[in-house]
């Protein structure tokens, strides 16, 4: 899993008071030969749905 970068906690702070929910810290979906990490995953309170991402990293396994 990578490491948190030094912008994590100041967009995560931002989305949260923007009324954003932050549903996954992080974000690992397994795929078939590799898992994709994403920092964030949120929705918005409205029922938007989204993903947040500063950083992608593709693990073949």
């Amino acid at each position: 899993m990578p490491a948190k970068d030094i912008f994590h906690d100041v967009v995560k702070k931002a989305l949260v008071q923007d009324n954003w929910v932050i549903t996954h810290d992080p974000l690992t979906l397994d795929l078939r030969d590799r898992q994709l990490h994403i920092d964030l995953g949120g929705k918005k309170v409205r029922g938007q749905q989204s993903v947040v991402s500063s950083q992608l990293l593709n693990k073949r396994g």
